[in-house]
């Protein structure tokens, strides 16, 4: 069974994925008039933590999202190194990449794996941004 942490108006709770979706589909009801994006972190090990209804607004980042969510009552810690087009993530919540052919943390934007600097790729409304510990490549 998958279990996720619902990040919500200052709000967790830990559901199952059947609960999440009963969830979500309350916050975008509740956010439906507002331009909103969606942050996930698969810890790769059957646990998520998602902040459903972030505010969008022009030039938001995938950086900035994190910045978000270390800022949220039930923060995120990241850790980076570099800036702008050379700006990498190095761990999130203390899991920290091991390296090539290991598990690191790769991000993707509405379903697709992203192929630049995370602090570079803007948002669009509605985008869900997934980060997930994998395998690397």
């Amino acid at each position: 069974m998958l279990a996720a942490i619902m990040l919500t108006g200052g709000l967790i709770s830990v559901v199952t994925a059947q609960e999440t979706a009963v969830e979500k589909s309350s916050v975008e009801a509740e956010t439906a008039d507002l331009p909103t994006v969606t942050l996930r972190i698969d810890y790769g090990n059957d646990f998520e933590k998602v902040y459903a209804a972030i505010p969008w607004r022009e030039k938001l980042t995938i950086a900035d999202l994190m910045q978000h969510s270390s800022q949220h009552p039930q923060p995120t810690k990241f850790q980076t190194r570099g800036s702008g087009a050379t700006a990498f993530l190095t761990a999130i919540d203390g899991i920290e990449n091991e390296g090539y052919g290991k598990k690191c943390w790769i991000f993707y934007l509405n379903g697709k794996k992203g192929d630049a600097s995370y602090a570079t790729v803007q948002l669009s409304s509605s985008d869900s941004v997934l980060w997930r510990y994998q395998k690397f490549p």
